[in-house]
C-alpha cells in the first residue's frame, strides 16, 4: 500500500475510519481521472432515456401507429441493458484503478479499460445477481414480517402501545437482517474487475466469502460514507422542497391556485430543474468516492482473510 496514503495503519489493520479516509485520499489524488470516468458512466445511464425520448417525440409528430411504439419499447429495453452494462463497467473501472494504487501497481485508465471491456457482461450480471438476491431477501423478510408480527399485532390491535411496540420491533428486525444481507453483497463488481478468470456467480460468491465475520465493519463504513455524502444530496433536495413549500399555501384554496397557477407552476418547474441539475453534479462527484471505498474495503478484506500484502511482499522479494 502506498505509504503516503495511510502510514499509521499497517496492512490488514484498517479500521472503519481508515477505510473511509484512505478512500478519500485516493479519490482526491486522482480526482480528474475518476471524475471523468464517472461522467462517462452517467452519460451511459442517460443515453437510453434521451434516445427513447427523441424517438417517441418523432413518432408523436408523425402520428405513427401503435406497432412503432412497441418497437421503440423493445429497443429501449435492449439499449437500456447495454447502456447499464457500460455504466457499471465504468464504475467498476474506478475500483480497479484504486485497487492498483493500493498495491503500488498503478494502471493507466486506457489499459484498465481494455481489461474491463472483456468483462463487460460479467460486471453486469454480477451486479444483477446481487440485486436479485437483495430483492428476494427484502421480499422474504417483508412476507415474514407481515405474517409473524402482523399476526401477533392483530391480537393486540386494541392495545395501542403494545401494537406500536410489536410493529416497531418487526421493522427493526427487518432492517437489521436486510442490512446484514446487504453488507455481504456490497462489493460484487470489485472481484470481477480485479481478479482474473472469475465469472459473475463466482464474483458474487467472493463478495459473500470475503465479508464473512466483517458485516459489522462493512456497515460501519457504509454508515460513515452516508454521513459524509448525505449533506450534499440534501443540498440537491433543497430547491425541490422550496418549490413544494411555495405551492403549499394554494392547496387549500382552489380559486387562488387557479389564479396564481402560471407563476407557481413556473417556480415549481424551475426549482425541480435546479434540484435535478444539482443532483446530477453531486452524483458525479460522489460516485467515485463510493467506488474507491469499495476498493479499499476489498483490499482490507483480502489482507485480513488471505494475507494479500504478505504474498505480494514475498513475490516482490
Amino acid at each position: 500500500m502506498p505509504q503516503n496514503l495511510n502510514p499509521a495503519s499497517p496492512p490488514g489493520s484498517f479500521n472503519i475510519g481508515n477505510i473511509v479516509s484512505v478512500g478519500l485520499q485516493l479519490y482526491r489524488s486522482h480526482f480528474k481521472s475518476y471524475f471523468g470516468i464517472a461522467l462517462i458512466a452517467t452519460l451511459w445511464i442517460i443515453l437510453p432515456f434521451l434516445l427513447s425520448g427523441i424517438l417517441v417525440g418523432i413518432l408523436l409528430a408523425t402520428q405513427a401507429g401503435p406497432g412503432w411504439y412497441v418497437l421503440i419499447l423493445l429497443l429501449a429495453i435492449v439499449l437500456g441493458v447495454y447502456c447499464s452494462a457500460k455504466a457499471l463497467m465504468n464504475t467498476a473501472l474506478i475500483s480497479r484503478l484504486a485497487f492498483g494504487e493500493l498495491l503500488q501497481k498503478p494502471e493507466s485508465v486506457r489499459a484498465a479499460r481494455q481489461q474491463l471491456n472483456h468483462r463487460l457482461w460479467g460486471v453486469f450480471w454480477a451486479q444483477f445477481l446481487a440485486n436479485l438476491i437483495l430483492a428476494a431477501a427484502s421480499f422474504t423478510l417483508s412476507l415474514l414480517q407481515t405474517v409473524i408480527f402482523g399476526g401477533v399485532g392483530l391480537l393486540f390491535r386494541n392495545i395501542v402501545v403494545l401494537y406500536a411496540m410489536i410493529t416497531i420491533i418487526g421493522n427493526l428486525i427487518y432492517l437489521v437482517v436486510y442490512l446484514w444481507v446487504y453488507s455481504r453483497f456490497f462489493i460484487p463488481e470489485v472481484p470481477i474487475a480485479v481478479e482474473e478468470n472469475i465469472g459473475a456467480a463466482s464474483a458474487v460468491g467472493r463478495s459473500w466469502e470475503l465479508s464473512k465475520h466483517s458485516s459489522g465493519r462493512i456497515l460501519g463504513v457504509i454508515g460513515v460514507a452516508v454521513l459524509i455524502t448525505l449533506p450534499f444530496y440534501a443540498l440537491s433536495a433543497a430547491p425541490m422542497i422550496s418549490g413544494l413549500l411555495a405551492i403549499a399555501p394554494f392547496l387549500n384554496d382552489p380559486d387562488s391556485i387557479l389564479f396564481a397557477a402560471p407563476n407557481v407552476l413556473q417556480q415549481l418547474a424551475i426549482a425541480f430543474l435546479i434540484g435535478f441539475l444539482l443532483f446530477f453534479i453531486i452524483n458525479l462527484v460522489v460516485m467515485p468516492f463510493w467506488q474507491t471505498i469499495k476498493a479499499v474495503l476489498y483490499y482490507d478484506l483480502r489482507s485480513r482473510l488471505e494475507g494479500l500484502d504478505l504474498r505480494l511482499r514475498d513475490l516482490d522479494s
